[in-house]
């Protein structure tokens, strides 16, 4: 099933901590509720006896309980900040936020994606498509600015033509 046909998952938590999937009439696990969003699932978790939306504390538990790494890339600071925060303060910051993130991200895709077609578009032999694949991509810097990253990339690309023998790359087009 396509992720644009799975639907919205309604889970019931109980005060029992067992969650029930309205949407498919049956008991889960927590572990269970766990995989269905690594699959791609999206959830709404509702306390059974109230009918109140738990979804963001059910999904920051399973984080806390299960990926608790990926909190590191949050400074502590942050945190003691959204502890502190007044609620409508750190909703207005984080929607900022993930908007800033969100556009920044696209961009470099973009950038990453041009100079993928660009490279794409000549023949590639055999042993540069093989030391292209071999190049291990260099874990970034937590302060890395994604301008940095795009240089990084453009100077990989660079050397891997002056490697194939070409006297320079073909300039990335601007957007039409």
């Amino acid at each position: 099933m396509a992720d644009a046909e799975r639907p919205i998952l309604e889970i019931r938590k109980y005060s029992n901590r067992r969650l029930y999937d309205a949407t498919r009439s049956k008991h889960i696990t927590a572990e269970d509720l766990y995989q269905l969003v690594r699959d791609g699932y999206d959830v709404v978790v509702k306390d059974s006896a109230t009918g109140a939306d738990i979804t963001h504390q059910v999904l920051a538990q399973m984080i806390l309980e299960r990926d608790s790494p990926k909190l590191e890339v949050f400074p502590a600071t942050l945190l003691h900040e959204i502890i502190r925060a007044n609620q409508q303060m750190w909703k207005r910051f984080a929607e900022q936020l993930v908007t800033g993130l969100t556009a920044a991200i696209t961009q470099q895709a973009d950038a990453y994606a041009k100079k993928v077609a660009e490279f794409g578009r000549r023949s590639l032999d055999g042993s540069v498509l093989g030391k292209l694949l071999a190049t291990p991509a260099p874990e970034p810097e937590p302060e890395e600015d994604l301008r940095d990253t795009v240089r990084r990339l453009e100077r990989q690309v660079e050397r891997l033509s002056a490697e194939r023998g070409e006297s320079s790359p073909p300039k990335a087009r601007g957007r039409k």
